[in-house]
């Protein structure tokens, strides 16, 4: 069950959870470059400016702004594709979450050996 999705994701949604993965992946890149690029375009020298050193405070909360945000869309970009890594993994393998974490319980209620997947239909189904 996703909590931000508030569904469940399955055989049934699988494709459109990955896309919706991907997505937000490109969203938090697209807006990490952009903050990077302000904090680059956006460094100037207050002295050719004259009358800037009253706008210093405005600027340095925007330089704030655009370090708590590439760090913040950094972090979760990089959270985000090592769960559509990891969700890309499960569907190669054939197998759900669920399996995958839970797979020794489910194979030893079953009587079935460690690797063994019970839910696994094959490539065909």
């Amino acid at each position: 069950h996703c909590l931000w999705l508030g569904n469940c994701v399955g055989e049934l949604n699988h494709r459109a959870f990955i896309s919706y993965l991907v997505a937000q992946g490109i969203l938090l890149l697209w807006v990490f470059v952009a903050a990077s690029s302000s904090l680059i375009n956006g460094s100037h020298d207050p002295s050719a400016d004259p009358g800037s050193e009253k706008r210093v405070p405005l600027s340095f909360l925007k330089g704030l702004a655009a370090v708590v945000c590439c760090l913040l869309c950094g972090v979760l970009a990089i959270a985000v594709f090592t769960l559509v890594a990891f969700q890309i993994m499960l569907v190669v393998r054939g197998e759900t979450t669920w399996e995958n974490l839970r797979r020794a319980k489910i194979n030893e209620s079953q009587q079935l050996p460690p690797l063994v997947r019970p839910y696994d239909r094959g490539v065909r189904n």
